[in-house]
């Protein structure tokens, strides 16, 4: 007599709770991870049928009737972006154990791909979508928004209201000029790739404006401080920085790169032109890559160079916390979570302790 193959058998709810002797309700608690309505003695008794059978629950069943697809969309701006790949690597890692599945779309910059995205997520029925967006002003959103939850990822929204978590940018620049004030740096600029849309970047340089503004500086001079670039165009980089050393008549200067590009840019300019830094000019800003040292570049620079280096890890698995919490809890109050962007000072800002011991 042949044996039987139990692994090629297809049973049901109902099949596991006749055999295990329970209710299909414990049998459901069981597959939704509520254990503490049932005793240790019942989830293994459930636990080895399950495992003998190979038993997978019906994702589409289960939807239906739980009204839940343990789908989470993730709309990110450009997935090239060196916070995109930690960040989604520490979203996957916190989503384990959950239930819940994310699906990863990037939005390559463009506002009506990013819409056409969230149609296609809502109509996939995600429990929610965590945005990334493109834009500072975006009406589109509003519709949508009753849709389905949607929470911002390290970009907020002008005048929006929206469950938001994102690096400290502005208590991050804060440090950064503060930082370049104690080290005795007499001329602060900052460099930024086009910025009006990209609510991070805006939000910096309004933070650089007010700083300069208490330190006196004229309306003018504040304006002629702040360099907007094309990262890619390295000889014009080259022209401004010659600019600000040309024009600097006592003192050394220094620069604050907004973003993880601008910085790239900056330190190939000033070393293609044979700058010293910190005594010629000094340099810090806002390393893309963050904690993630491993696939930076900041520490292997000649001199190494000054970043605000945010913690993308713990913002992936806070990104998920609130997520969760929102699906839970469409109708609570919006949250704003930031995660803090330490200040890693290196050699390209040590202009006082340089002078000081040489």
């Amino acid at each position: 007599m042949k044996k039987k193959d139990h692994h090629k058998e297809k049973i049901t709810i109902d099949d596991i709770a006749r055999m295990a002797m329970v209710s299909k309700t414990t049998v459901s608690r069981y597959l939704n991870g509520k254990y503490e309505y049932m005793s240790e003695e019942t989830k293994q008794r459930i636990e080895k049928i399950i495992e003998k059978y190979q038993y997978k629950p019906s994702t589409v069943a289960r939807s239906l009737k739980t009204k839940s697809t343990k789908l989470i969309g993730f709309v990110v701006s450009d997935i090239e972006n060196a916070f995109a790949a930690p960040t989604i690597n520490s979203m996957n890692q916190e989503l384990i154990d959950t239930g819940y599945h994310m699906i990863i779309a990037s939005s390559n910059n463009s506002i009506e791909q990013e819409k056409k995205l969230i149609i296609s997520l809502i109509e996939q029925q995600v429990d929610a979508v965590l945005l990334n967006p493109v834009s500072f002003d975006a009406s589109h959103l509003d519709d949508l928004n009753i849709e389905v939850p949607i929470i911002l990822i390290d970009r907020a929204l002008k005048d929006k209201s929206y469950d938001i978590i994102s690096a400290d940018s502005l208590g991050s620049m804060r440090k950064a000029l503060e930082h370049l004030k104690q080290e005795g740096f007499t001329e602060l600029y900052a460099f930024s790739e086009a910025y009006e849309n990209v609510e991070p970047r805006f939000r910096r340089l309004q933070v650089f404006e007010e700083m300069l503004r208490n330190q006196g500086y004229s309306e003018e001079k504040i304006k002629d401080s702040i360099n907007v670039i094309d990262h890619k165009n390295v000889s014009d980089v080259e022209e401004r920085v010659k600019n600000i050393i040309q024009k600097t008549k006592s003192g050394v200067p220094a620069i604050i790169a907004i973003n993880g590009r601008t910085l790239l840019a900056l330190a190939i300019a000033i070393k293609n032109l044979g700058i010293r830094m910190p005594y010629e000019i000094g340099l810090i800003g806002y390393d893309d890559f963050g904690n993630n040292t491993a696939h930076g570049w900041t520490m292997l620079a000649q001199p190494p160079i000054s970043s605000v280096t945010p913690n993308w890890d713990e913002l992936g698995k806070k990104a998920i916390d609130l997520v969760i919490m929102r699906i839970s809890n469409p109708k609570g109050l919006k949250k704003e979570i930031l995660v803090e962007a330490p200040i890693k000072a290196q050699e390209s800002t040590k202009l006082y302790k340089k002078y000081r011991l040489e």
